[in-house]
């Protein structure tokens, strides 16, 4: 056997004198019967083939309802925001089988990463999907959570996508890139390759990583540590003019995460040209650079500069705003 977990939780009433037995057992992968993983598989494609379709009316079929939950009051018209992931041709990562009688289970994930969840099961048995879905240039984590109804037929329960990996790194590759970086004092690269961590932590509301707790603190002493180290806004010289940034940030693009640099810029953004301004980027970078060690490592090789006249700091009015990319060696 590969896997197989059995926990029997006692349940003592005292006031009625009664013990009430939890029993629980989970089995992985080869270690469940194949009559219900293939139940499982056949339902699985008849729901990625619904969502692919936009067949609602079919999508619905496959819904456990819960005591008295009419299907009229479900609205299965977010899974369509599923459609372009479920076109990527999920990978089958592992199954998860469990007998309980408890209103909740949890369940360990030995080919997951270092996951735990902990998922409603109604006091029925439950059966738990993991796909991987490459969309975008990260990699997500596909959950499909199905329950055994009052008819012996399985149906599914819970669906959500989450964050597992980006740019190729999975939580613990970011870590170790990110202590990298802090054992170089390099604080920007550490600090960002850190807060990705916390990005991937948890995929969904069932479920974390085991050491979450550990790493978001680790994450709140570093936020300190750069907090303390670098101010905004932060005024750069450049020449016989000062040029205040007044945020660092990172945003998801086509060719990955990249650093971007908010800044307030003396030229008039409407009439400048893309020439000036990525001179402009690029005195900045410079400056940056001497100022922050690492600055620009660790993420896709790409700088946004975003410039405006003024920060825009007044979420109710639109600023003008110039944005130029910098090429990293």
């Amino acid at each position: 056997m590969r896997f197989k977990t059995v926990a029997i939780i006692i349940i003592a009433f005292l006031v009625t004198g009664c013990v009430k037995p939890i029993l629980m057992t989970s089995y992985n992968d080869n270690d469940i019967d194949k009559e219900i993983i293939q139940e499982i598989e056949d339902l699985t494609k008849k729901i990625f083939s619904s969502i692919s379709d936009g067949n609602l009316d079919e999508l619905e079929k496959a819904f456990y309802l819960e005591k008295k939950q009419k299907v009229e009051e479900m609205d299965l018209t977010s899974f369509l925001d599923f459609q372009p992931m479920i076109n990527n041709n999920p990978h089958l990562e592992q199954h998860t089988y469990t007998e309980s009688n408890a209103s909740s289970v949890t369940v360990f994930f030995p080919d997951m990463n270092g996951y735990i969840a902990t998922l409603p099961s109604d006091g029925n048995n439950v059966f738990t999907s993991f796909y991987t879905i490459d969309h975008d240039s990260n990699k997500y984590l596909l959950m499909l959570n199905f329950l055994l109804n009052e008819n012996d037929d399985w149906k599914l329960s819970k669906m959500y996508v989450g964050n597992y990996e980006m740019m190729d790194k999975n939580i613990e590759a970011w870590l170790k890139q990110s202590m990298e970086f802090r054992n170089d004092e390099k604080l920007i690269p550490a600090y960002f390759s850190h807060y990705i961590s916390t990005m991937l932590v948890r995929p969904n509301e069932f479920m974390n990583f085991l050491d979450i707790t550990d790493i978001q603190d680790d994450f709140n002493e570093l936020h300190v540590e750069v907090s303390n180290k670098y101010q905004f806004p932060m005024k750069i010289q450049m020449g016989e003019e000062k040029i205040e940034i007044y945020r660092l940030d990172i945003l998801p693009t086509n060719q990955g995460i990249v650093y971007h640099v908010q800044y307030v810029t003396n030229k008039d953004v409407d009439t400048v040209t893309e020439v000036e301004m990525k001179e402009e980027a690029l005195e900045i970078e410079k400056e940056l650079k001497k100022k922050m060690k690492g600055f620009g490592e660790g993420l896709a090789k790409t700088v946004l500069y975003t410039a405006t006249s003024e920060p825009p700091l007044d979420p109710q009015l639109e600023y003008s705003a110039y944005t130029v990319e910098v090429e990293q060696d």
